[in-house]
């Protein structure tokens, strides 16, 4: 009887003991799957703006291509807007780049645009202007 009652005891603490872990665990549980659904949440819009970022087909920003003034568009003959790739890809076809055709404008694609200008005796100021625009869209057809 003894026994009994001592293997009723152990079965009824092993049991209080599980349904206690199992009450904890579900608690933590429910606190993790909040944290990786807010994770996924995150990772889903950090991927939404990578995709944006390397689908981007913006032109060439106002630092690597000055406005025009009205004075200057009407006397000079304009140059049609370029991507990234876009420019890349002329500056490829003229030789001037080796590198990929990414669309991120990095010290290859800098130096490629500053001897493209030097070769074409244009200004050597690395920036994208109507003139380098102008040659460079040549390299395009």
């Amino acid at each position: 009887m003894k026994k009994n009652f001592k293997s009723a005891v152990l079965l009824l603490s092993a049991l209080t003991f599980l349904s206690g872990c199992a009450s904890t665990g579900s608690k933590e549980t429910g606190i993790l799957k909040n944290r990786m659904s807010a994770l996924e949440e995150r990772q889903d819009a950090l991927e939404a703006r990578t995709r944006a970022v390397s689908t981007d087909t913006t032109y060439v920003s106002a630092i690597e291509r000055p406005a025009l003034t009205a004075a200057t568009s009407t006397s000079r003959k304009s140059a049609p807007e370029m991507t990234k790739r876009e420019l890349q890809t002329a500056l490829k076809n003229a030789g001037y780049y080796d590198g990929a055709i990414d669309g991120k404008i990095g010290p290859k694609t800098r130096k490629a645009i500053t001897d493209f200008q030097a070769a074409n005796k244009l200004k050597v100021d690395g920036i994208v202007g109507l003139e380098t625009r102008s040659e460079l869209s040549r390299y395009l057809k």
